[in-house]
């Protein structure tokens, strides 16, 4: 028996065995996603038998094969582990059901390239929707007493560095969902990306976006008296709708943002520009402005 036909009896086997697995609900269909991911291993695989096949070590040509079947049990192992993906997953959806006892919810979301949209889930539920055409974010939710922690981190990989449709957005959307109950301390962490956070319906408490060369928007309500936001990226421009009456604070530099600055009517005291209404006003925004942004633009609604 040749090595090429080991290989390819091997790999037969163990396709046919997976999908008998996948039929019987033991594996997911992303799977097959994460597994498809891997495609180079045939090629190193092939090469390795060719190398060695008119040599004296001809035996290390029947080991080839043993590499991808070896690939396959790790990914089935990997696609599997529910410490990864705690929840309800489909293909491309996760939610997880917060408890009546969670006041706070404290979130750190790295989505790299991949535009973001945050907005309002009107349950007791936290919800993603990421692109069936991306690989799924490592999420990680835990609980402590009456604080919610979710992070959820891009994973490098997946169809889109296969098949790179566009060299300018060849990453996929995410979508996400906080609940109008818990209190919110967000951070996300991207680069050249659009980030548009709808929060208006959220009780937003704490902010920070880092986005270089990216589009960030924030939309912000009355939920809660004292925010706080950081905004930060290199070359990237930062939209701000705020509720009519909302008191400013800035810190931001004056030498950069002159222009700016004429039109919002704000008082320079010490290293930041307030607003005449801030102390009386039942929304304050405490907004901090990275001098690298290239553009920045505030309005009321």
């Amino acid at each position: 028996m040749t090595p090429a036909r080991f290989r390819w009896g091997l790999m037969f086997v163990a396709v046919g065995l997976a999908i008998l697995l996948t039929n019987a609900d033991v594996l997911g269909y992303d799977y097959w996603m994460e597994l498809f991911w891997l495609w180079p291993l045939i090629l190193i695989a092939i090469g390795i038998e060719k190398i060695f096949l008119r040599t004296e070590l001809k035996f290390i040509s029947y080991l080839a094969p043993l590499l991808l079947v070896g690939a396959m049990v790790y990914v089935g192992f990997v696609t599997e582990d529910g410490s990864c993906y705690e929840g309800s997953y489909s293909s491309n959806r996760w939610s997880k059901a917060i408890d009546s006892t969670v006041n706070r919810i404290e979130a750190e979301i790295v989505h790299y390239r991949s535009d973001i949209r945050i907005g309002t889930s009107h349950s007791n539920l936290i919800k993603a929707r990421f692109d069936r055409f991306s690989r799924k974010p490592k999420i990680d939710f835990s609980q402590l007493d009456s604080v919610a922690n979710l992070n959820i981190k891009y994973r490098r990989g997946g169809l889109d560095r296969i098949i790179v449709m566009s060299r300018r957005r060849f990453d996929n959307d995410w979508s996400l969902s906080f609940n109008d109950k818990a209190a919110l301390k967000l951070t996300c962490l991207g680069d050249d990306s659009n980030v548009d956070l709808n929060l208006k319906s959220v009780p937003l408490e704490e902010l920070t976006v880092d986005n270089d060369d990216g589009n960030i928007s924030l939309e912000i309500g009355t939920l809660v008296p004292d925010v706080f936001a950081e905004i930060k990226g290199d070359e990237a421009s930062f939209r701000l709708r705020a509720p009519e009456g909302c008191g400013l604070k800035l810190y931001m530099s004056d030498e950069n943002y002159t222009d700016y600055l004429d039109p919002l009517n704000l008082v320079k005291i010490e290293d930041y520009y307030i607003s005449e209404n801030y102390d009386s006003s039942e929304v304050r925004l405490n907004l901090e402005l990275d001098d690298r942004l290239r553009k920045i633009s505030i309005n009321y609604y």
